[in-house]
């Protein structure tokens, strides 16, 4: 299942559009920041009802995403440094591998299946990343763990008092990513997969 999520830049009740392989909208996301956090809620197009949210904390150099959606409740967590980033998910056993700066990862089952791929597009001229969800009953879920990705440049943008000093890390020629790490600290070598 293929899904398009697109930065609207605008309104921030509907920062984010989520939409499928036909162009229809199915989900609009609000992001809200306050002094403590960025808030983001996920709303069911047509029943206008919220169906998942994420909540953002920075301590130091690391930020935290909440996500609860449904009966399930996760943490993305980014640590950065001055020359590298990894990202990790607690609460399930999945774990990213690919270049999570250049928006070109997938999501990885602990047996190694795929669950989630996520590659940014461009068409007219316009950004937007499309997810390849390969379980439905994941979808959420996986557009949770994409908004957490997707928000480091609004949170760029709302000015995050704890952003490296060395903004370089956010350009395209930050240093690639040597690995990411399963929660029980197991490496894995990022690999690179051709898109066409």
């Amino acid at each position: 299942m293929r899904l398009y999520i697109k930065d609207s830049k605008g309104d921030n009740r509907s920062r984010f559009l989520i939409f499928d392989e036909l162009s229809n909208l199915q989900y609009k996301v609000s992001v809200e920041k306050t002094a403590l956090t960025i808030k983001l809620d996920i709303f069911d197009n047509h029943s206008n009802n919220r169906v998942a949210k994420i909540r953002k904390r920075d301590i130091l150099f690391l930020k935290t995403y909440t996500i609860s959606c449904k009966d399930k409740k996760i943490k993305v967590i980014g640590k950065f440094s001055e020359s590298d980033v990894n990202f990790y998910i607690n609460g399930i056993n999945w774990f990213f591998m690919g270049d999570i700066l250049k928006k070109d990862f997938e999501v990885i089952n602990v047996d190694k299946s795929v669950i989630m791929s996520h590659k940014q597009r461009v068409a007219e001229a316009e950004v937007y990343y499309e997810i390849n969800v390969n379980d439905e009953n994941n979808k959420l879920l996986c557009i949770c763990i994409a908004l957490c990705i997707e928000i480091l440049n609004v949170d760029t943008e709302l000015g995050s008092k704890n952003l490296l000093k060395n903004k370089a890390i956010f350009k395209k020629e930050a240093l690639p990513q040597k690995c990411f790490k399963i929660n029980k600290n197991i490496k894995m070598k990022s690999r690179r997969k051709k898109w066409m």
